[in-house]
């Protein structure tokens, strides 16, 4: 039996896994993201700003001295979590990983409106990090509620959250 080593199928699936594959995933989801939202990309150039200047000092003292930058939920992404949680308004919001994001969505009735006050759960499976996570939201006299360990979490069987 002679199978060809690169034969069509070869090509059809490295194809299938190429930047063309990318850009057109990015492209339907683009799409996705523009119906459901038409005035997110105005809306972020007008609130990024703000919200940035609110987390930049307590996201610099987080990464010089609990995590690495590396390791930490980024700058922009931390804006656009606020940014959607502005925009969305979730109720219930489950953070899986602790650390600065924990801040972050923690922090949302004072970044965004003092009327706004979602219910957080923070979810690791790392003691170490849920302890330090617990110390630094606590040292910015934030509630450390809700931030367990994964074992904990799925025994509590919470049902669907708004924003994961």
């Amino acid at each position: 039996m002679n199978i060809k080593r690169y034969n069509s199928t070869y090509f059809k699936h490295k194809l299938y896994d190429s930047s063309i594959r990318k850009a057109i995933i990015s492209s339907i989801d683009h799409n996705r993201i523009q119906k459901q939202y038409p005035h997110l990309q105005t809306t972020y150039e007008t609130k990024k700003d703000e919200y940035k200047h609110k987390i930049l000092p307590t996201y610099e003292e987080y990464i010089s001295k609990v995590s690495s930058e590396i390791m930490a939920i980024s700058l922009e992404l931390s804006v656009f979590c606020i940014l959607m949680c502005d925009m969305m308004r979730p109720q219930k919001i489950v953070d899986f990983g602790s650390g600065f994001s924990s801040y972050i969505f923690r922090s949302l009735t004072s970044i965004v409106n003092e009327d706004y006050q979602p219910t957080i759960w923070s979810v690791d499976d790392s003691t170490e990090w849920i302890n330090k996570t617990k110390t630094f939201i606590a040292s910015h006299n934030i509630s450390s509620d809700n931030v367990i360990t994964w074992d904990a979490f799925i025994q509590q069987n919470l049902g669907p959250f708004d924003f994961i």
